[in-house]
């Protein structure tokens, strides 16, 4: 009797365990629930705006809307040295919080377009993995 209640103590804690686990590794209900996003060019590159509104077509995922007040989800992209030239990173915040909800690095990027692929290349895993 005790084995029985020590394996089926020891499956329960299990199972609880995967559940929290899971849990955590969610995404957060500000994204499941988005629908659409805007994107902040915060660099010196206009095709990097254009290469963003591109990739995030091709997705579908969020409808991309031409007015911040319209968005559930801000996607920032910024750039850093050589006068905002030097390397790029972008992050993703709720329309009414500057918290960061996913990031990438900070990449030194051959081209800004390249980059911003790899960034929402990235993003899109994220969201579509969880």
């Amino acid at each position: 009797m005790k084995k029985v209640s020590v394996v089926l103590l020891l499956v329960f804690g299990c199972c609880l365990s995967l559940n929290a686990s899971r849990k955590k590794n969610a995404l957060p209900e500000s994204v499941t629930s988005a629908k659409a996003i805007y994107v902040v060019n915060e660099t010196v590159y206009k095709d990097v705006g254009d290469t963003a509104y591109e990739e995030l077509e091709k997705w579908g995922r969020f409808k991309v809307v031409h007015e911040r007040k319209s968005a559930d989800l801000i996607l920032h992209f910024f750039a850093f040295g050589n006068n905002g030239g030097g390397g790029f990173g972008m992050f993703v915040t709720t329309a009414d919080s500057d918290d960061r909800l996913f990031q990438t690095g900070k990449q030194w990027a051959v081209t800004p377009s390249g980059q911003v692929r790899k960034d929402i290349d990235a993003f899109e895993k994220w969201v579509d993995e969880k």
